[in-house]
């Protein structure tokens, strides 16, 4: 049973656009327990990269991410293609694998 790639390509996009709009949603909305809290999104920024210690920036502020209209969209461009493609890349290497 082949897999058909252009689909795969197609339902991989979307799929990534899809979580890419609730996942900035929900940083966007500051909602708890989303990404920001999931994947600790707001983190001090140490020299040795871990938690304790001085913080390198002033004060020991704390390095967070926000969402603009902006980088919204080229997330959702960046990784619906490259979702896309490992896809149908996948798909492709699948039909010629299996007989």
């Amino acid at each position: 049973m082949s897999i058909n790639v252009r689909a795969a390509g197609i339902s991989g996009a979307i799929t990534a656009a899809v979580l890419w709009a609730i996942c900035s949603a929900a940083v966007a909305l500051g909602i708890r327990g989303s990404a920001t809290t999931l994947f600790h999104l707001r983190m001090p920024v140490t020299a040795g990269g871990s938690m304790p210690g001085g913080s390198m920036m002033p004060g020991n502020s704390m390095m967070t991410f926000s969402v603009t209209w902006g980088s919204f969209a080229a997330g959702l461009v960046a990784w619906a293609i490259i979702f896309g493609v490992t896809c149908a890349l996948f798909a492709a290497v699948y039909n010629r694998r299996t007989p």
